[in-house]
């Protein structure tokens, strides 16, 4: 694995800055309410204990307010997917469900849900594991599912939305990266990501900052898989698993500062964007904030190579006449971010030095599911 540099490698200006504001932008998000972290009963921890010894956790996490059809649906899809790879490579795999809910009138539909998708036949698995935590942030699901892999003795954790599609035999493909020794010093492992349906002008353009070379090279929350003592889990409780997993384990000084992520290109995880101006404006709002917080907790360091090499850079001039339109797009966008970030970051810290905090904006949670290729590729576009 590859190990982070003896001596702390020097710090740019954009990373003195990042520094310097790291104190006032730690207090000015505060975190949204409810908050419960996730913790294994005694009981289950003997249950659990070395269920996994070796193998992988695959984490669930849904919502009270989705319909417990479609998640069903997606969930057997999943499982389908989890058999084959666990019979095919010859490792126990767990499935942790994790239903949040926001309000006390939620709680008994959480608890039905879990309850039900807990119940639905996975025959080959080591067990499929209910969690319903009160909270609104999807962090502290993920830190459950990591609660349930630690005490099953779980190599890796794994964590899919309940709003995208992976390609047949996409878990398989991913699992075997895992599992390759040649993979050893990995310690994040994604698929290829390709946005589905029909999209507007703003979604566009909002996506285009993930077309970049170093942006491909990062795996993304929708759909991750990690080490175990990697570093990435627990996560803070306050961060964005985007965000987090990309920083946490960027190498500076490194002679591939990305030697710890893996993206495996043999298969595809296939996800929709939300259509109206209005819920990509808060989705650009909920990004940029997470990346604040990031940046916050972070090295300096680390997240002076994620600002320059994975949020904003990897911009090349194109080598053919019909790439200088997207490459010009691109460019613009990449100047106004530039722009937005230096503005948004400014009233962050300036909040937070007059101890003037602002609510962080909430896990979405989305009214619609991806669809297979099959049946939705107008559109589409790989990254």
């Amino acid at each position: 694995m590859p190990s982070m540099p003896d001596t702390a490698p020097r710090l740019g200006p954009l990373g003195r800055v990042i520094a310097a504001a790291q104190p006032y932008w730690a207090r000015s998000v505060l975190p949204p309410e409810p908050r419960e972290s996730f913790q294994v009963p005694a009981a289950d921890l003997l249950r659990l204990a070395g269920t996994l010894e070796g193998g992988i956790c695959c984490l669930f996490p849904t919502h009270a307010r989705r319909d417990l059809p479609g998640l069903a649906a997606t969930l057997e899809r999943w499982i389908g997917q989890l058999q084959g790879a666990s019979h095919a490579l010859g490792i126990p795999v767990g499935v942790a469900v994790a239903v949040q809910y926001r309000t006390p009138p939620e709680r008994a539909k959480a608890e039905g849900i879990a309850a039900a998708l807990a119940a639905l036949p996975h025959e080959g698995l080591a067990f499929v594991y209910p969690a319903v935590l009160n909270s609104c942030i999807k962090a502290d699901s993920v830190n459950a599912g990591h609660a349930v892999s630690a005490a099953a003795g779980a190599a890796g954790t794994m964590w899919i939305d309940d709003d995208v599609v992976i390609e047949d035999c996409g878990v398989e493909t991913l699992f075997r990266a895992f599992m390759d020794p040649a993979n050893g010093g990995k310690t994040a492992f994604g698929l290829a990501r390709r946005i589905v349906g029909t999209r507007t002008k703003v979604a566009k353009v909002l996506e285009a900052r993930r077309s970049t070379k170093r942006a491909q090279q990062i795996p993304y929350g929708c759909c991750l898989l990690v080490r175990e003592g990697a570093g990435v889990l627990p996560m803070p409780g306050h961060l964005s698993d985007d965000q987090w997993a990309s920083i946490s384990q960027l190498v500076p000084g490194h002679s591939d500062p990305f030697a710890r992520f893996c993206i495996v290109q043999e298969s595809r995880v296939e996800y929709c964007l939300p259509e109206t101006v209005v819920h990509n404006l808060s989705r650009m709002r909920r990004t940029y904030t997470n990346c604040f917080l990031a940046l916050a907790t972070a090295p300096p360091a680390q997240g002076e190579l994620f600002m320059r090499q994975v949020f904003f850079g990897g911009l090349r001039r194109p080598a053919s006449p019909g790439a200088w339109p997207r490459y010009l797009t691109s460019l613009a966008v990449r100047g106004v971010s530039w722009v937005v970030w230096a503005t948004y970051g400014t009233s962050l810290a300036v909040r937070g030095a007059i101890n003037r905090p602002i609510r962080r904006p909430v896990w979405a949670v989305r009214d619609t599911y991806a669809t297979p290729l099959s049946q939705q590729d107008r559109g589409s576009q790989t990254w």
